[in-house]
């Protein structure tokens, strides 16, 4: 007997000392996507057909977020039988001719329903270590609405991203009230979790919800989305209302010189909605790039939280590095593109303003911190137009996360 052991222990005993030296992976660029909408909410798709959408253009990780609901019970949807409805007989068909598909079909008392696909199965059919992962999420669907005559609604509307239990709506005497309880509520869930939960603030400008001045006041969170990919979202601001780079930007000279608050940091987002027909919100209009060692939440999550991603509606960097004394960048750049690229940010002062520090043309720049700076960030802007722009003119841009320079 123990001579049958001896070699497999012998073995055991090399595949640990093998994994022990093992070099530790570099970090590498990972893309994803943390705003996604489906059938288990208001979106016009199948899970499984959105999730094949990301997966089949090269993405890495996707968030599946559908408003106040996780994708666990079980849940029958009526397949249409004339037009106009959000779920056609040829969405059905495209599904059962893809690889491998899970869909599950039955007809109760005349009508055709599909059965909508729970995390786990979608988990189990399209995960793969090291190329993709799916990420469970909620979109926390809240509101505050002002008091008196004039008073009106305030959508405030928190993803939480690698939650394992539902969080509801929350109800608030203003709007950082609401916000505050929800991040509270995601950042008491991942200490009870024991893995990796985080949460963004989406589309303060949608409904004009969320001023920079609220944004400013979220404690238990630094995310949130200066780019949203549906077209009623208003990043662009508008005569009375900030865009939302200025609101980031006023938002953390707030948090930095009087709340004494983290850098909040900013994400790119498709908010996805329709698959099947229409440009109000489709896929492949913003998403984050993160540089982590592996493709798991813990590794995107911690690299995020220390502002090593960057967030993009078309523009790709090559390359991105910060040092006690400098910021610099490398992008990637296509036939007939011209780059522009500011550092931006806040120097320190009784009054700090938003400023551009520098403007460059070309694919590299670099910016040497002068001292006096709160904090520096950077955003390429492309000549080449947005596919599905959200405004007349608007071109394709990235931006990176601000740092507290000499740190």
């Amino acid at each position: 007997m123990r001579s049958n052991l001896l070699p497999i222990l012998t073995a055991l005993g090399l595949l640990s000392l093998s994994q022990a030296f093992a070099p530790d992976p570099e970090p590498r660029w990972w893309k994803g996507n943390t705003h996604t909408h489906t059938l288990w909410s208001d979106g016009n798709a199948l899970p499984e057909y959105a999730v094949t959408w990301y997966k089949d253009r090269g993405y890495h990780f996707l968030a599946l977020t559908d408003h106040n609901i996780l994708q666990e019970s079980e849940t029958w949807f009526p397949v249409a039988t004339a037009g106009g409805a959000r779920l056609q007989p040829d969405q059905v068909k495209a599904v059962l001719e893809s690889k491998n598909p899970l869909l599950e079909e039955r007809t109760r008392e005349g009508q055709r329903e599909v059965r909508l696909n729970r995390h786990t199965e979608l988990v189990q059919r399209f995960s793969e270590p090291g190329k993709f992962l799916l990420v469970p999420g909620e979109e926390v669907t809240s509101s505050w609405r002002s008091p008196g005559p004039e008073g009106r609604g305030h959508p405030v509307h928190i993803n939480a991203i690698g939650l394992e239990a539902f969080i509801p709506p929350a109800r608030g005497t203003s709007v950082v009230d609401v916000l505050n309880q929800v991040f509270d509520a995601i950042a008491a869930q991942e200490k009870s979790q024991g893995s990796s939960v985080f949460g963004h603030l989406n589309h303060p400008n949608f409904g004009w919800g969320v001023s920079w001045e609220d944004m400013a006041r979220i404690r238990a969170g630094i995310f949130f989305e200066v780019f949203n990919g549906h077209t009623g979202t208003a990043d662009a601001g508008n005569e009375n209302h900030p865009g939302t780079d200025e609101m980031w930007d006023r938002a953390n000279i707030l948090r930095l010189t009087e709340l004494k608050l983290p850098l909040l940091r900013g994400i790119s987002t498709d908010d996805t909605h329709h698959y099947h027909g229409g440009k109000v919100a489709g896929p492949g209009r913003g998403w984050i790039v993160v540089r982590a060692k592996s493709l798991d939440l813990d590794s995107l999550t911690q690299a995020m939280r220390a502002g090593d991603f960057y967030s993009s509606s078309g523009v790709d960097l090559q390359d991105l590095k910060v040092t006690p004394t400098s910021y610099s960048l490398q992008a990637k750049v296509r036939e007939g593109e011209a780059l522009t690229i500011e550092f931006v940010g806040a120097r320190k002062g009784d009054a700090p303003e938003p400023v551009v520090f520098s403007t460059s043309q070309g694919a590299e720049a670099s910016y040497t911190f002068q001292g006096d700076e709160l904090f520096v960030r950077a955003r390429v802007t492309s000549n080449l137009p947005h596919p599905a722009p959200k405004v007349e003119g608007e071109t394709q841009r990235a931006w990176t996360q601000p740092v507290l320079p000499g740190r």
